[in-house]
């Protein structure tokens, strides 16, 4: 939608490196899995058969760096931020489940495994940041706010925050400015 665009015009970004043929299939191999495909209808397994063959492989890590760089044009982006909604019941209503682009699925994991993205991430989020690059990020949770309860003072308390429909809530632009400022190498992703 035409009120979504971001309203500033950032400084020019840095560029994600080009991916190598070795590095765009560990995540394909990684994230096999039954998974509802997209709306182009790709799976990861499909686009790990695919990439046996070298001329595609080498094919797939121009697409993926492209991707990764926001370098595809309006068309080709519009299709790539489609995804297939389906109604999953839960109790008393249904909850909505996206199942996005496969190909922009497998940019984001390459993108977010590069060093640069590591250090930006680590920059911004510190010891705060326990679902990405964190072996056992939950269960690391649940140990901290337990032995957290064993020792706390009187006074000190735990607070849980209730994120339903948290990714409804944040605007866009605010977004945008902030990954731009923390992460500019994901920018070209933020921007499809």
């Amino acid at each position: 939608p035409e009120g979504d665009a971001p309203e500033c015009v950032a400084p020019i970004r840095p560029l994600i490196a080009p991916f190598s043929v070795e590095a765009v299939r560990k995540p394909v191999q990684a994230s096999m899995s039954a998974v509802s495909p997209g709306p182009s209808g790709w799976t990861d397994e499909l686009v790990h058969d695919m990439l046996e063959d070298d001329e595609n492989a080498a094919a797939y890590a121009i697409l993926m760096s492209n991707i990764a760089n926001g370098h595809v044009g309006n068309e080709l982006a519009a299709y790539l931020t489609q995804a297939r909604l389906v109604g999953s019941p839960k109790p008393g209503g249904v909850r909505p489940v996206t199942m996005g682009e496969t190909f922009v699925k497998h940019a984001t994991a390459l993108a977010a495994n590069t060093d640069e993205v590591k250090q930006e991430l680590a920059a911004a989020f510190g010891d705060l940041q326990f679902g990405v690059f964190r072996p056992n990020g939950a269960e690391t949770i649940v140990h901290r706010v337990r032995a957290f309860a064993r020792r706390a003072r009187p006074g000190q308390v735990i607070v849980t925050l209730e994120l339903r429909n948290a990714f409804n809530c944040p605007h866009r632009q605010d977004m945008w400015e902030a990954v731009v400022k923390r992460c500019p190498h994901l920018q070209g992703l933020f921007d499809l």
